[in-house]
């Protein structure tokens, strides 16, 4: 029981992530929701072109997509502090940070709000509440 515990608890993002893409269709929670995309937009559509070998709009839809998972795994599988060292680890987390909000801030200006996977969603919650505004306004 103990071995079951640890494995599932090695995995729980994996899992949670599994899950979100199963009970979602794929679906970004967050431009579901507020309409924004997040810095991970594109990524189950990065890799759905990559397994079929288009490496242009893999890397179109989000070319950090061979990036995230690499690091998720050296997070999950490598011994910690990461690197040997606490102070390494906080060095690697920042470099992270900034490389993935580096590429979203880049692709929010070159594509929001009207290029797919940038695109705001008319259809989100707020986007629903919005259009309801507007409509009240004229």
């Amino acid at each position: 029981m103990q071995k079951i515990k640890k494995i599932f608890e090695k995995h729980t993002i994996i899992i949670i992530m599994a899950l979100t893409i199963f009970l979602t269709g794929g679906r970004c929670l967050i431009k579901s929701t507020i309409g924004i995309p997040c810095p991970s937009c594109g990524l189950t559509r990065a890799w759905k072109a990559f397994l079929s070998f288009d490496l242009e709009k893999a890397f179109y839809y989000n070319p950090l997509f061979l990036f995230i998972p690499m690091v998720l795994f050296i997070f999950i599988y490598c011994k910690k502090p990461l690197f040997g060292s606490e102070r390494f680890q906080y060095i690697f987390i920042i470099i992270v940070c900034v490389i993935v909000l580096g590429v979203y801030v880049y692709r929010m200006y070159l594509y929001f709000p009207n290029v797919s996977p940038m695109d705001f969603n008319h259809n989100s919650i707020l986007g629903r509440f919005l259009d309801k505004i507007s409509m009240i306004k004229s």
